[in-house]
Parts: structure tokens; C-alpha cells; sequence
């Protein structure tokens, strides 16, 4: 009995000194499993250059004192007294350009990257050590739920070069991506209307909407995709990889939380892990066999309480996120309301001053005889501008408030809403001797004030831009494509546009006219192409200098059989 307990008490003793010196031990000399040859490579390479993303919070980024920072950063420094490697940090612009500087070999490997077909020509990558969703992030009069199958037909932001980038180009064809450098290019973008969507990963999402003010925005889904952050290297340097991983699994568990604790807000633990008891007991079952059931018993209550722990926090971290995302959705949502409101209040209070000085003008003119040609010119310019100052309030206006109308869309006979909008326009179309050619329109289902002013917005298109010395012709027809889809087209015989430009001339504030008689908003043909998406249709351009324009309506659900 005597032995059984000294033999215990030995055990107990020695498997404490062993837990401690593993614990201890931590730099590449005196840690098992690296090979002699991976020590001599790490000492014929003492300074391994690595290039970080620049802007990618909180992942990794270059901070305003120019310090490499964020969740791999912290990894980074780990890794460099573990392995006995200084990593020095080059410093670029863009993404776009760290890639660039990698294939050029320029630079040695990256902080945090995703695997893709492309970049695993010149880069190998190490076991994903971060993993972080990829959402859909829209305007917030979008309401329904996205996924990738929804953003069909849609233009979709995304940042050049990342995972996500590569995943669509290759796997989502059919969705238009529109490439930003950045992530606060693409959701101005979105807040703007500019595309219709953005998909990037949450985290790096939610820190700029805050950043940068941005109300208007929500997420509106999950993508599907999830970023898989690893180290990476040259490919041309396999031992690195290697060693690397190898780093990577030497980092421990409460090394790990206290990083996610610092950027995510996870709270650490300073409980034992299973892998501390585990291993050394273990490697003696086979002599002590009389603690055999203890031991088990410690290891089983430890793997209950471990799943337990991971449940806990998993379920903690995922109300934790829905909390933050309906408080960020309320929040935006709020300041969106203000916002139209004092957008509304403040274009009713700069229209009446401006509209005041475009009558001023166009009186004075009429009134006054004793001014010299030079002043009538400068006249004539003033209150031209003024009136495309007023229009390019009422035009961000509509713009901005298209789509909250929440009227059902009703039957609507296109023959009348034409002939409602020429009584709008029988000033401008007299004085320009304009004449415009319709029959037999179809009936669809639409709103009516939208289909009004996108028939309005096209026929004040086709009269501004006319041939000087040739009076306007606008020629309104429809066909069915399909024996299904209807088009409807309007052509006319103006100055025409260079077709190279065809999908640009719907941009906001996009004109290809620089005379100053011309001048506009810039937003009336935005406002078509917004009012065809609400109507699940599309609006293409064609023309040809001094030619005319043709612009082609297609209605693709909704339209009455006739």
C-alpha cells in the first residue's frame, strides 16, 4: 500500500514538471516536431517579408502611426517569438498592390488571405486560422431577405482582388459585379444607388458604415461564402508553409481567445484545457493502469465541459451579432427618416430662391432696353443656370425618394399616360416644332406616376438633345419579345451619343453633352433605370452620333395579355 501511494504521489509530481516545461519550452529550438532542416532554413532566413492588407479592419490594417495592427498582426507577433523569425513589414497603398508586389515576388507572404484557383499559382497557404461570414449589404428600402440566388440581373459591388471577388467571378456569372478598390468606395456606392448591392465580410462592413456616417444601409443576408483567413507564402517556398502551420498549431488556446478577446470582444477562459491533461496522462496509461479509471473520468468530464463552454459561447456570440445587427438596422432606419426629411424641407427652401432668380432674369431681359449685347449673354447664362440649378434639386430628390411609394400597381393603359405627359410637355415640344408618333399601346400593370415619369423623363431626353437645325421626331412603338416579354421603345432623330457609352449614360449626374443650353440634372435617365428595375424590367440605350438615340423597354413580369 506503502508503494502504491509513494508511485502516485511520483506520478503526480512528474506530470506537473511535465505540464510545466511543455508549457515553458515555446521557442524552435527546444520544441518537438520541427526538423533539422526546417531549423537550418529558418537560419538562412532570418527576415521574411510580409505584406499586410492595408485597410482591412479588423483583420489586419496600417493604423494612422503607421504600425501593422489587427487580429493576424497579433498572430504575426506571436508566431515571431515562437519560431525565433523577425517578419518585416512592407507597407503598400491597395490590396491590388500587395498582390501585385507577391507575383513579382517582391514581398514573401501575407498575414491573412483566402485560398482561390488564382492565387494558388504563386501562393500556398496554411490551415485557415479566422473565419468570418460574407453578407448582403443594401439600401434600406430593399425590404426583403437576399441571398446570391436574389442578386441575379443585379449590380453587385465587391473589392478587386478579394475572396469573394474571385469566388463570384468564377461560380455567379450572371450577377454584374461592379470592382471598388475599397469598402468605403463600394457602400457609397450602395448608399448612393450607384449598384444595387454589396457583399463583403461583416466585420470589415459594420466598422465603415460607422466610420463614415453611412445611415442608409442594412444587411440583408448572408452570401453563403466564408472568408477562410490564412497565413500564406510564395509557393516557391514550401518549407515556410510548413513551418508556418506548424507555428500556427503551437499557439495555444487561451493565446487564441485573449487575440478575439482584444478584437471581437470574446472573453477568455483560464480553465485547464482537455489538450494539458490529455497528453501526458496518456502517454503513461499503459504503466499506471491502477489510475486508469480516473484519469478517464477527468478526461470525459473535461470534453462535456469544453463542448458545453463552446455551445455557451456560440450561442452567446450569434444573439450577441442579431442584437448589434437589429440595433444597427433600427438606428440606420431613424437617421434615414431625418434625413428625407430635412433633404425635402431644404430642396422646397433652395428651389424658391433660385426659381426667384431664373424669373429676374428672364424679366430684366424682357424690360430693360439699355443693355449691351455682352450683358443680355450674361444674363441669358444666369438664369440658365438657375433653372438647372432648381432641376438638379428636384432631380436629387426623386432620386433619392424613388421607390417609397408604396401605391399597388394597378392596370394602366399606356396610350393615355402618353397623352397625359405630351399636355406636360406642349410648350417644350411647340417650341422646338417637335412632333411625336404613337398608336395602339399596350395595357400594363405599374404604378402610374412612375410610368409617367419615365415616359416624360425619355421624351425631355429626346427634345434637349436635338439637331439644332432639324426639328425633333419621336417615334414610340412596342413589340412582343418572346411572344411573351413586352418592349416598348421610343427613337428619335437628335444628336445621338457615341454608342461606346451605352451603359454609362444611365450613371448619376452621367452627361456626354457639354453645351450649356443642354444642360440637366443628369439624373432623368438614373430615374429610368430605377424605375424599370422596381418594375422587374430593364432599359438599354443604342445610338450613334448625329444619328438619333433608340432606348428599348422591356417589362419581363406583370404585363396584361392582350
Amino acid at each position: 500500500m506503502k508503494q502504491f501511494i509513494f508511485t502516485i504521489l511520483l506520478l503526480s509530481i512528474f506530470l506537473n514538471g511535465y505540464a510545466f516545461a511543455k508549457k515553458k519550452d515555446s521557442n524552435l529550438e527546444s520544441t518537438e516536431g520541427f526538423t533539422s532542416e526546417e531549423r537550418n532554413w529558418i537560419k538562412d532566413h532570418p527576415n521574411i517579408r510580409l505584406s499586410p492588407d492595408p485597410d482591412f479592419l479588423p483583420i489586419e490594417f496600417i493604423d494612422q502611426s503607421g504600425k501593422y495592427v489587427g487580429i493576424a498582426a497579433d498572430y504575426v507577433r506571436l508566431l515571431e517569438k515562437k519560431l525565433d523569425i523577425n517578419f518585416e513589414i512592407l507597407k503598400f497603398k491597395t490590396w491590388d498592390e500587395v498582390i501585385d508586389k507577391a507575383k513579382k515576388r517582391e514581398t514573401d507572404m501575407w498575414g491573412a488571405a483566402t485560398p482561390t484557383p488564382q492565387r494558388l499559382g504563386y501562393m500556398l497557404f496554411t490551415e485557415p486560422y479566422i473565419e468570418l461570414p460574407a453578407v448582403i449589404i443594401v439600401r434600406n428600402n430593399t425590404q426583403a431577405s437576399l441571398s446570391l440566388k436574389e442578386l441575379k440581373g443585379l449590380k453587385v459591388a465587391v473589392i478587386s482582388g478579394y475572396g469573394i471577388h474571385d469566388y463570384l467571378s468564377l461560380n455567379n456569372a450572371e450577377i454584374k459585379l461592379d470592382v471598388v478598390s475599397d469598402i468605403s468606395t463600394g457602400l457609397k456606392k450602395v448608399s448612393f444607388g450607384m449598384v444595387d448591392a454589396m457583399i463583403a465580410n461583416i466585420a470589415l462592413a459594420t466598422h465603415y458604415i460607422e466610420k463614415d456616417g453611412i445611415s442608409n444601409l442594412r444587411v440583408a443576408g448572408e452570401s453563403g461564402y466564408i472568408y477562410k483567413w490564412g497565413l500564406a507564402n510564395r509557393n516557391d517556398w514550401p518549407q515556410l508553409n510548413t513551418i508556418l502551420q506548424k507555428g500556427i498549431n503551437l499557439i495555444n488556446e487561451n493565446e487564441k481567445k485573449e487575440i478575439y478577446r482584444k478584437w471581437v470582444g470574446l472573453k477568455t477562459n483560464s480553465s485547464v484545457t482537455f489538450k494539458d491533461i490529455a497528453v501526458p496522462v496518456l502517454s503513461f496509461l499503459g504503466i499506471f493502469a491502477v489510475i486508469a479509471i480516473i484519469i478517464s473520468n477527468r478526461v470525459l468530464k473535461k470534453q462535456v465541459l469544453k463542448r458545453t463552454e463552446d455551445l455557451q459561447k456560440e450561442l452567446f456570440e450569434r444573439k450577441e451579432i442579431d442584437q448589434k445587427l437589429e440595433t444597427a438596422n433600427q438606428s440606420l432606419e431613424l437617421s434615414n427618416k431625418e434625413l428625407k426629411s430635412f433633404a425635402s424641407i431644404t430642396s422646397h427652401d433652395l428651389k424658391t430662391p433660385i426659381r426667384k432668380i431664373a424669373n429676374f432674369c428672364s424679366f430684366i431681359e424682357a424690360e430693360e432696353q439699355n443693355l449691351s449685347n455682352e450683358g443680355k449673354k450674361n444674363l441669358i447664362k444666369i438664369g440658365v443656370a438657375a433653372k438647372h440649378a432648381a432641376d438638379l434639386i428636384d432631380g436629387i430628390l426623386r432620386y433619392s425618394q424613388l421607390g417609397e411609394d408604396k401605391t399597388l400597381y394597378k392596370k394602366i393603359n399606356l396610350n393615355e399616360i402618353a397623352l397625359k405627359v405630351l399636355e406636360y410637355l406642349e410648350v417644350e415640344i411647340k417650341e422646338t416644332n417637335g412632333k411625336v408618333e404613337y398608336s395602339n399601346l399596350p395595357s400594363i400593370y405599374g404604378n402610374e406616376l412612375q410610368i409617367e415619369q419615365l415616359f416624360e423623363n425619355l421624351i425631355s431626353n429626346s427634345l434637349k438633345y436635338r439637331r439644332d437645325e432639324i426639328a425633333p421626331i419621336i417615334e414610340i412603338g412596342h413589340s412582343r419579345k418572346n411572344g411573351k416579354d413586352l418592349q416598348l421603345f421610343l427613337k428619335d432623330n437628335g444628336i445621338g451619343f457615341n454608342n461606346v457609352y451605352a451603359e454609362k449614360i444611365f450613371d448619376p449626374f452621367q452627361r456626354l453633352d457639354g453645351d450649356i443650353s443642354r444642360l440637366g440634372s443628369g439624373l432623368g435617365l438614373s430615374i429610368c433605370k430605377k424605375i424599370m428595375l422596381r418594375h422587374e424590367g430593364d432599359i438599354v440605350a443604342e445610338g450613334e452620333v448625329g444619328q438619333g438615340a433608340k432606348f428599348t423597354l422591356t417589362f419581363k413580369r406583370g404585363i396584361e395579355n392582350e
